[in-house]
């Protein structure tokens, strides 16, 4: 598996690895977690399935894995899903809390 490069590199595509960005602080209240970029002074909060998907960025993850583990668990159609899922990466990538690389 590659190694995750820079928050802004690569673009997303279903082999895209993810992992949260080493940058950044997190901590889990009882029904969200903070985010914050300590290099932007920015935090956010995210619950629901987008807490379910930052806890699986704890670890290099291929997008098409979010997607799958996601849909394996709500009963929603699989490409509505994966479009969630892409957004809501696509989110963290723009605010600095992940890195990406891409398989060459």
């Amino acid at each position: 598996m590659p190694s995750p490069t820079s928050p802004l590199s690569g673009s997303l595509s279903p082999e895209s690895v993810v992992v949260a960005s080493r940058d950044n602080l997190a901590s889990d209240l009882p029904d969200e977690t903070i985010l914050l970029n300590l290099p932007r002074g920015r935090y956010f909060g995210v619950n629901g399935v987008a807490r379910e998907i930052w806890q699986l960025l704890q670890q290099p993850i291929t997008v098409r894995a979010i997607a799958e583990a996601i849909v394996e668990r709500y009963d929603a159609p699989a490409e509505q899903i994966e479009r969630d899922v892409h957004a809501f990466l696509e989110e963290l990538r723009s605010n600095e809390l992940i890195a990406i690389s891409t398989p060459s």
